[in-house]
């Protein structure tokens, strides 16, 4: 979580000083002594010992504009900005993962749960939401979590062109790199059924998945199964690298077959350095991906159309570098760090310009949403109460 405004210049333009980061680890948050669990609404005594770690923090820093990066923070930290009295929010979704993509009873009723903790976060009256995408925004639209008035689009996080610029890639056997978590929502083991198929109709071409597991998320890809197919031979699993600029230098094509994102960071990152680009026709993915101009769109779910469109790539290294170009084209029209930078602080000059003193909601709602959670996760929303021995 961000408090503060994103660079220095700009919050010296609107007379805020630079605040703190606060990162939330996977497994657990420390925050002003408290340990507390942070995976999922179903542990309330550790989503409620979070909540109030960052309640007493924002009531130590006293900030004058706090910003939530991604799902969780923003759950956790709206509801404690309201609880601490904080004057302005800016909330950034930047995809809606785990919880909207996967299907089955148990994301439906997780779904349930996360809708209503964020109708109860987002009652902040001076907020703003940031979507990356408007099929993001239109499922929060439609499902009545915020008002459109509240909301912005921001071409994702941005990218810093000067660094991530267009070299032309080395010679040698063309390399394919999916670059992301090891998640089976983003398309993983399509990436590696493509890659297994094309080797085995004898295309001459590299496959490699750069990234780890999360063994947090319910989509992880164990780790057994990536070093099986490391051993196997269909892919290359170079792991985590801090170098991701090296390693889109390193290739010709970068893919991404995710289910839903809000702006893939390393697809914006790869069209800068002059990469063609392969994802899914999916909220996120199109927004960067021109199917024809800059890279190639396939059917979310399908290995055989991503096996086609790296094959029409492989073979055709003119196309490949038409595409880079129209890639680096666009990035530099529309996804520039400082046209993303410039977007957030015209939201902070909107919310600071409203930020009367908000008055803290007292603690008795957040003891309502989560026994309104267990109620929906027992099943029983709208029944009455039972004795605490009665079988269900």
């Amino acid at each position: 979580m961000s408090v503060g405004a994103t660079s220095r210049a700009g919050a010296e333009s609107l007379g805020v000083k630079l605040g703190q980061t606060i990162t939330m680890p996977k497994q657990y948050v420390r925050l002003a002594g408290t340990r507390a669990t942070g995976r999922s609404f179903d542990d309330r005594m550790g989503c409620a010992a979070l909540i109030l770690a960052l309640r007493r923090l924002y009531r130590q820093i006293k900030p004058q504009l706090i910003h939530h990066l991604r799902l969780k923070p923003v759950l956790y930290g709206t509801l404690a900005a309201r609880l601490a009295g904080r004057p302005a929010v800016a909330n950034s979704i930047t995809g809606l993962g785990y919880v909207f993509t996967a299907t089955g009873r148990k994301a439906a009723a997780l779904r349930r749960i996360t809708e209503l903790a964020l109708r109860m976060a987002l009652r902040h009256e001076n907020s703003t939401i940031l979507f990356e995408n408007p099929d993001d925004r239109q499922v929060f639209l439609d499902s009545g979590l915020v008002s459109e008035k509240r909301t912005v689009l921001v071409a994702g996080s941005g990218v810093d062109i000067d660094f991530f610029r267009a070299d032309a890639p080395g010679d040698g056997t063309p390399l394919v790199i999916l670059a992301s978590r090891m998640l089976w929502d983003k398309g993983v083991g399509e990436f590696v059924e493509a890659a297994r198929s094309l080797l085995a109709q004898g295309v001459q071409a590299r496959f490699a998945l750069v990234g780890d597991t999360d063994a947090g998320n319910p989509s992880a890809v164990p780790m057994e199964q990536l070093r099986k197919w490391r051993d196997e031979g269909c892919v290359e699993w170079w792991g985590w690298r801090p170098d991701i600029q090296a390693v889109i230098a390193k290739s010709h094509i970068v893919c991404l077959p995710s289910y839903r994102e809000g702006i893939p960071r390393i697809l914006i990152e790869a069209a800068s350095c002059g990469r063609p680009l392969i994802a899914t026709d999916a909220p996120g993915c199109r927004e960067i991906v021109q199917d024809g101009v800059n890279g190639l769109l396939v059917a979310v779910k399908d290995s055989r159309s991503l096996a086609e469109a790296m094959h029409k790539l492989l073979i055709d290294p003119d196309l490949r570098a038409r595409m880079g170009r129209k890639g680096r084209e666009l990035v530099l029209s529309r996804f520039s760090l400082e046209d993303v930078l410039d977007t957030n602080i015209a939201v902070y000059r909107d919310l600071l310009s409203h930020a009367d003193r908000e008055r803290p909601v007292p603690v008795v709602e957040l003891i309502n949403l989560l026994t309104a959670v267990s109620d929906k996760s027992a099943g029983r929303e709208g029944a009455p109460d039972r004795p605490r021995t009665q079988k269900p």
